[in-house]
């Protein structure tokens, strides 16, 4: 068996991105992948405002040379789209927040620092120059760079391109993924069960815990475990497909055919991972489409596609795969983890007055689909310790991290 490190480098270094690229406009952007790199093509802000409601004025104003308090007469307001044009070498411009500095202004006073009177402004204080001022570029520079190739773009990177003026961004088109489960227990919800036989689930879950990837995903069905009909369908769908990930029939039971079918039509790159649950999780291609092997139980299936499937599809995409966001939490309860095998258990963290607490989401069988309810990360268990007892440090993955 791969350890996990081992597994996650060999599956990653084996993918070659997609080439293929799109021009989309900034609105419909969200989650694609930068194909190049994006300067500003404006400053931002493209002129000195003012960073709060108050007044502006000029500190070389012969009034400031006196004692205080000093009484400036208000000559004009500068409102935020309504500059103020005339330029100012005595007295006060009433301004607001992101309104044009004035000409001739270099600083702007609070409006808490100010009393005011029908035709004055009076303060208290000498005025230091460059306060509550956003000068010319302040976010960012014209020419600079503020994004780059590989970046996924989120609401915020969206927010900044808009604030730029840029209308679209070139970004890598969308790998198509195709869903396969296997087995000839497994029925669509909403059909009749017959004794022996469950409702099929995992597809769904794949399909919606890819909802942040960079991808096109489909749902392509559930297959039976006939060789036949096995080798038909994955053929047929990697020739329309840039990946397949099946459920199922990776495993060593006598009617787990999947991997041997696969073995078939193209190759297993590697097979088993030293982590539970998840072992039997396999990786492979068929031609040039890549295939991702997890193993049926729920549980088991999640979690590999957490921690490989995810970050093989955001390379697959065009984009990064950092390394999965660990952070240590306190036990809340006592665990006995996995003897020969890095187990990741599901639980639930929360923040208390002494820091993160943990402890699991019920019973941890691979088949518990259950133990995802209310969960919100992984609890990572290195192999080697009998029991993790209350109390200790442990290390947790937050599924924000693991999701994207």
């Amino acid at each position: 068996m791969l350890r996990i490190e081992e597994a996650r480098q060999r599956l990653l270094g084996g993918i070659a991105p997609i080439t293929e690229t799109e021009r989309i406009a900034v609105p419909d952007a969200l989650g694609r992948i930068l194909a190049e790199d994006v300067s500003a093509p404006v400053d931002l802000p493209p002129f000195d405002n003012s960073a709060m409601d108050g007044y502006a004025v000029n500190t070389q104003d012969p009034v400031w040379r006196g004692a205080p308090p000093f009484a400036l007469q208000v000559i004009g307001t500068s409102f935020a789209g309504r500059p103020w044009h005339g330029k100012l070498t005595r007295g006060a411009v009433r301004i607001f927040t992101g309104a044009a500095i004035p000409n001739g202004a270099d600083t702007v006073i609070a409006q808490e620092d100010a009393e005011h009177t029908d035709t004055h402004v009076v303060f208290n204080k000498t005025p230091s120059p460059n306060r509550h001022m956003r000068p010319v570029g302040d976010d960012v520079k014209k020419g600079s760079q503020i994004f780059a190739r590989g970046d996924q773009l989120r609401a915020f990177e969206l927010g900044w391109a808009a604030a730029c003026g840029i209308e679209t961004l070139s970004v890598f088109t969308r790998p198509k993924i195709g869903v396969f489960a296997t087995g000839d227990e497994l029925r669509a919800p909403g059909t009749a069960l017959a004794y022996g036989q469950i409702f099929e689930s995992n597809r769904l879950m794949l399909r919606s815990v890819s909802a942040n990837l960079p991808a096109h995903v489909r749902d392509l069905g559930i297959l039976s475990d006939d060789r036949a009909q096995l080798h038909a369908a994955l053929g047929r769908a990697a020739q329309q497909h840039d990946m397949l990930i099946t459920s199922g029939g990776v495993s060593v039971g006598e009617s787990d055919y999947v991997r041997n079918v696969v073995e078939t039509l193209g190759s297993i790159e590697f097979w088993r991972v030293a982590i539970k649950p998840g072992k039997p999780f396999a990786s492979g291609r068929i031609g040039n489409c890549l295939f991702m092997g997890l193993p049926g139980n729920p549980a088991s299936a999640v979690v590999t596609f957490l921690l490989f499937v995810a970050p093989a599809i955001r390379t697959l995409a065009g984009g990064h795969a950092p390394a999965p966001i660990e952070v240590d939490a306190m036990l809340d309860v006592a665990i006995e983890p996995s003897a020969t095998r890095t187990d990741f258990q599901r639980g639930r963290y929360s923040q208390q007055r002494d820091g993160l607490h943990v402890a699991p989401t019920g019973s941890q069988g691979s088949n518990r689909i259950g133990s995802f309810r209310d969960a919100n990360c992984l609890i990572k268990l290195e192999p080697g310790v009998n029991v993790r007892a209350s109390g200790e440090r442990v290390s947790i993955l937050p599924f924000a991290g693991l999701l994207g």
